[in-house]
């Protein structure tokens, strides 16, 4: 018996590539990828704001802050698509790939890495800025989740050894440098991936115990950490004019902007705020477009963390679920931090904002972030 099979036409065969845009475009979570968007070209808007004033405090020309920030974005956006594209299989190797690099790129710092203002963080390639800690974060992470997702009822505990002993690998060139900020957001994000694999409250409140006490020793041992503290803790309130001098134009800035803000390029408190192009522009968009676009960003960060955290609360899989968590929450902590920081809700740390901060390094690091948990939420598992 002879069944009615059809055969594609030549030209159906021909539009294929064609429908794979569409077949692409119903597979992915377009919120995720529409906010991502949204807040890249916010974030380009606000460099554009920024570049003549740092240009005039470095000497530069008007707007090449704007011009280096535009090819990041290329290059963000194009890793962003690709990212999406990447079959599961791939995600692995590319971890492991990208994290030794990093890895590596982290010890290169400490021995060859340019100091600037306490400590060093980027590495001189060719003229172009790399801050490895920036991708040493998503890759941590992954590996936290394949390590936590090898369960095994005679060796239970054992994942959770293999986690400590991965950060306490990626720790020391960090802190080396040092860079705190990244060290505490790591530990972070382990812990609340243990958690989630199963770790109990004892564990949890016994290594939060421990972090706490840790801040004796960090105090002893690195200076410029035990002033930020006493600076969030207030003891530093009778020099306005020094150490505190960021966090008082910071909120000046939001006090500034109000409700509505003043207007793209009418703030004034990039004239007074050396890093507002970087860890502080949140404050640019809180003096320039007001309260409502600062929770509008809030927003769309929300809408990624939530959509994220929600594909993961609905895989099937621990390994699945554990990596689309593990990046959600290295993200949302992320973005807390930085937005605590410029709202002197936390010592400030030095981590940028995702999207929105200047920098190669960060931008290139959230997109390739955001392109894996595209990737695992997808709904098929191939597009040919």
């Amino acid at each position: 018996m002879n069944f009615p099979f059809r055969q594609k036409s030549s030209k159906q065969e021909a539009q294929q590539p064609e429908n794979l845009w569409v077949f692409w475009w119903n597979a992915i979570d377009r919120w995720i990828l529409i906010c991502a968007i949204m807040l890249i070209v916010l974030g380009s808007w606000l460099i554009l704001a920024a570049s003549p004033s740092i240009a005039a405090q470095h000497g530069w020309t008007t707007f090449v802050l704007l011009k280096r920030h535009l090819i990041f974005v290329l290059l963000g956006v194009i890793l962003l698509f690709f990212g999406s594209f990447l079959p599961k299989e791939y995600l692995k190797p590319t971890v492991y790939i990208v994290g030794t690099l990093a890895w590596s790129g982290l010890w290169a710092v400490v021995l060859f890495g340019v100091h600037v203002k306490g400590a060093k963080r980027w590495l001189n390639i060719l003229g172009v800025s790399v801050q490895p800690s920036e991708f040493i974060k998503p890759a941590f992470c992954m590996g936290c989740a394949y390590f936590l997702s090898e369960y095994s009822q005679s060796h239970k505990n054992l994942r959770f050894l293999k986690v400590l002993l991965l950060f306490i690998i990626v720790a020391c060139p960090l802190l080396l440098q040092p860079d705190l900020g990244t060290v505490f957001l790591l530990l972070m994000s382990a812990l609340t991936q243990s958690f989630i694999a199963g770790l109990g409250w004892v564990w949890v409140v016994g290594m939060v115990a421990s972090g706490i006490f840790s801040l004796i020793p960090i105090m002893l041992c690195f200076p410029h950490a035990a002033l930020r503290l006493r600076m969030f803790l207030g003891y530093e309130s009778s020099d306005p004019f020094g150490k505190q001098y960021q966090i008082l134009q910071s909120l000046k800035s939001f006090a500034s902007g109000g409700l509505l803000g003043k207007g793209p390029g009418s703030g004034v408190v990039l004239d007074h705020l050396p890093d507002g192009h970087a860890d502080f522009i949140f404050a640019v968009a809180g003096e320039e477009f007001g309260l409502i676009a600062c929770l509008g960003i809030f927003t769309l960060y929300g809408v990624i963390i939530f959509r994220s955290l929600n594909a993961a609360y609905r895989a099937l899989h621990l390994e699945q679920i554990l990596l689309i968590s593990g990046l959600s929450i290295y993200f949302m902590y992320q973005v807390y931090l930085n937005i605590a920081c410029v709202l002197h809700l936390a010592p400030t740390k030095g981590i940028t904002l995702p999207f929105l901060s200047y920098g190669g390094s960060s931008l290139i690091s959230a997109c390739w972030t955001i392109s894996i948990i595209l990737c695992l939420t997808r709904r098929y598992h191939k597009f040919l």
